[in-house]
């Protein structure tokens, strides 16, 4: 991610729950705001000491007194800014009736895949995916023939063909980066390493959590960035993103309180708790309110890149620090005369926390509950 970078030893044994053996986040410096460059030096910097860290203390858990030290499966998602995302719609139609072949949808997924790739080349995502890209998914989440939805299309026979499909797109040098360091600290090859975007992670998941659930929101809260997925009948259909989260909202406090970033987080945990002084309180209070007022004009906007406001689901699924979580979650829940009015009306906000996850994940008290390595063990666990 751009606000910390996560690594984790997991078990997944027959009939039992993913379990944590060992878990280390390394948090980035909130003082700054990197460029894109300093940031990929960082990231590199970074990815080296948990992966050492991994290779040193994780492999001294008790697990491995008994088992051979080593690691059958290697999953790398990849949050904001390292990726880019896109859900195109494909119509095809003909006269003379055809039938829809697996080398069909193959051919056009391709062709649309490398649309995307020219799209990125020419800098419009930004310059680190000029350089090259990595396919991480490329992926038919709905299909309509002669207009009526379909879960397999392959062996119909039609005249007109509709095809939603995903696109989960990683910068090569960035993708080369991690995987390279991977290498080098555990034995293995770029390809033994498997590559996912963290909102088809996170959807994923969410069958399993709550399989009764289909249509959402998912917002992914991070350091830099807020990112957007609409999902609708259990599919990613639409994603977006704003340069707005938790770093914006810290650095507000730090300007307000005129304190360093680590002092800022404890004021606004003493503010969270009831126990602020009444000056900081106020302080807290003003910053906070110059914060909501920026995130909700950058959210209207991203909401209507996802579809018409009126129609969205009203289901949002947060994933944020938990020191912050709480806070936009309450940003969401301010009554608007905007756009979002009406959708803020029959809104239902639900945290993707440790309450919620706990009983898909295990892991033991010693360890902090890690959210995203739960949810990246959860998704893993699908397939297993």
């Amino acid at each position: 991610g751009n606000a910390s970078l996560a690594g984790s030893f997991v078990l997944f044994e027959q009939g039992k729950l993913p379990q944590a053996l060992y878990t280390i986040r390394v948090p980035l410096s909130i003082d700054e705001h990197p460029h894109s460059e300093k940031l990929h030096i960082i990231l590199e910097s970074e990815l080296e000491e948990v992966l050492h860290t991994l290779h040193t203390k994780g492999f001294e858990h008790a697990y491995f007194k008994d088992h051979e030290k080593t690691i059958h499966k290697v999953l790398c998602v990849y949050a904001s800014p390292w990726y880019v995302s896109k859900t195109k719609k494909v119509h095809v139609s003909n006269q003379k009736p055809f039938f829809v072949t697996k080398p069909f949808l193959d051919d056009v997924l391709t062709k649309e895949a490398n649309l995307f790739e020219q799209e990125l080349a020419s800098g419009t995502y930004g310059e680190e995916f000029k350089s090259g890209i990595v396919l991480m998914e490329k992926t038919i989440v709905d299909a309509r023939i002669n207009g009526y939805s379909i879960d397999n299309p392959v062996g119909q026979k039609t005249t007109e063909c509709d095809i939603v499909m995903y696109l989960g797109i990683g910068s090569a040098p960035v993708v080369d980066m991690v995987q390279g360091l991977i290498t080098r600290h555990f034995p293995y090859t770029a390809q033994d390493i498997i590559s996912h975007t963290f909102p088809l992670v996170v959807q994923t998941a969410l069958q399993k959590i709550v399989p009764h659930e289909k249509n959402y929101i998912l917002c992914d809260i991070t350091g830099e960035v807020t990112d957007m997925t609409c999902v609708s009948d259990g599919v990613v259909k639409n994603t977006t993103s704003f340069p707005s989260g938790k770093f914006f909202l810290i650095r507000k406090l730090m300007q307000s309180l005129g304190v360093p970033a680590e002092v800022a987080q404890s004021f606004l945990h003493l503010w969270q708790t009831g126990n602020a002084q009444e000056d900081i309180e106020t302080k807290i209070q003003e910053a906070l309110l110059d914060v909501e007022r920026e995130w909700s004009i950058y959210l209207e906007d991203a909401l209507s890149h996802l579809g018409d406001i009126r129609s969205l689901p009203q289901k949002v699924y947060i994933t944020a620090d938990s020191d912050v979580v709480h806070v936009f979650m309450d940003f969401l829940k301010v009554s608007k005369v905007d756009m979002t009015a009406l959708w803020r009306k029959g809104l239902m906000v639900g945290y993707i926390g440790e309450e919620m996850l706990t009983r898909f994940y295990n892991s033991p008290n010693h360890l902090t509950f890690d959210e995203c390595i739960a949810l990246d063990s959860i998704f893993l666990g699908v397939f297993q």
